[in-house]
C-alpha cells in the first residue's frame, strides 16, 4: 500500500512543481505565495488533527515537526528561485536527486549502510548530473538556476528524513503537519514582511495579494502530497519512499517537453536518463 501511497506523492509534488515554474515566470511574489501554500496547509492540518485526535506523543516529536518546517520552508524557496531563474528541466532532474541526499544522510543519522545496488546507483546518479552539467559547458548561463535545484534537493530530503523520524516516534500524522506548516507559515510570513519592508524603502509598490490566493490552490496540492509521503514513510523504507516520490521530476520533464518546447542536447538527454535509471535502480534496490 506504501507503494500507492508514494506513486500519489510523486504526482502531487510534479504538479507542484509545474505550478512553481508557471506563476514564479508571471511576476508572482514569491514570499507570499509559499506563505499561502503552507497557511492553507497549517489550515487543513489543524482541522484535520481536532477530528482525528492526532496528537505528537513526545517532546521530541514536536521539536521534529518544527524542523520538518523549517527544512520544507527552505526547500520550497530554493525550488521556487530555481524555477524562476533556471531552464525548467534541469532544475526539476536536480532537485530530483532527493534520495542521493536521504540514502547519505540516513547512512549518518541510523548508521542504515549502502547496499552494492545503492552504492551503483549513487554513481549513476553522480555521472548523470555530472553529464547534465557538462552539456551547459559549466559556464554560469548555461548552468542558471541548477544550484538552487540542488539545494532545493538537499533540504526536501532532510525532511524526509524528519517525516520518517516522526513516525518512529508514533506522532500522528495531522499533528506533524499542523506544527511543520505552523512553523513554516511563520518563516514565510517573516520572509515576506521583510522583503515587502525592504521594497517601500525603495518606493516599489508591493505585489498584489493574488499571489496568496496562488499560493492556497498550489497548497492544496502541495498538502496532498504530503500527506501521501507520510503514509508512505509509515511501513516503507526511507531510501525506497524517496527515491520513489522523486520520480516526480518525470512530470515536470515531461510538462517541460511537452508544454514548453524545452529541447535537450544529446549529453543533456544522457544525463537526465543516467539521473532517472540511477533513481529506478535505488528504488529497485531500496
Amino acid at each position: 500500500m506504501w507503494i500507492a501511497f508514494a506513486i500519489a506523492a510523486a504526482f502531487f509534488f510534479g504538479l507542484r512543481g509545474i505550478l512553481y515554474q508557471r506563476f514564479s515566470r508571471q511576476g508572482s511574489d514569491r514570499h507570499l505565495t509559499l506563505l499561502g501554500v503552507f497557511l492553507i496547509g497549517f489550515v487543513i492540518s489543524l482541522i484535520m488533527m481536532l477530528m482525528t485526535g492526532h496528537r505528537v506523543q513526545t517532546p521530541a516529536g514536536i521539536w521534529v515537526g518544527l524542523a520538518m518546517g523549517l527544512a520544507s520552508y527552505l526547500g520550497n524557496m530554493a525550488l521556487y528561485r530555481g524555477f524562476a531563474t533556471g531552464k525548467t528541466s534541469l532544475v526539476g532532474v536536480l532537485a530530483g536527486t532527493i534520495p542521493l541526499f536521504t540514502v547519505v544522510l540516513a547512512f549518518f543519522i541510523w548508521n542504515e549502510r549502502l547496499s552494492g545496488v545503492q552504492l551503483a546507483a549513487f554513481l549513476v546518479i553522480c555521472v548523470g548530473i555530472y553529464m547534465i552539467h557538462y552539456s551547459n559547458g559549466l559556464s554560469l548561463k548555461g548552468m542558471k538556476g541548477a544550484e538552487w535545484g540542488l539545494v532545493a534537493a538537499f533540504f526536501f530530503a532532510m525532511n524526509d528524513l524528519l517525516s520518517k523520524q516522526s513516525t518512529l516516534l508514533h506522532s500522528g500524522i495531522f499533528a506533524s503537519l499542523t506544527l511543520m506548516f505552523a512553523s513554516g507559515s511563520l518563516m514565510f510570513a517573516i520572509s515576506w514582511w521583510h522583503s515587502r519592508s525592504s521594497e517601500r524603502g525603495k518606493g516599489v509598490v508591493y505585489a498584489s495579494y493574488a499571489s496568496l490566493v496562488t499560493g492556497v490552490g498550489i497548497g492544496i496540492i502541495n498538502m496532498s502530497g504530503v500527506f501521501m509521503i507520510l503514509n508512505a514513510f509509515k511501513t516503507g523504507k526511507t531510501g525506497l519512499v524517496s527515491a520513489l516520490t522523486a520520480m516526480s521530476i518525470l512530470v515536470i520533464l515531461t510538462y517541460s517537453r511537452l508544454i514548453l518546447k524545452e529541447t535537450f542536447v544529446r549529453t543533456e538527454l544522457a544525463g537526465i536518463i543516467l539521473s532517472l535509471m540511477g533513481i529506478v535502480i535505488l528504488r529497485l534496490g531500496g
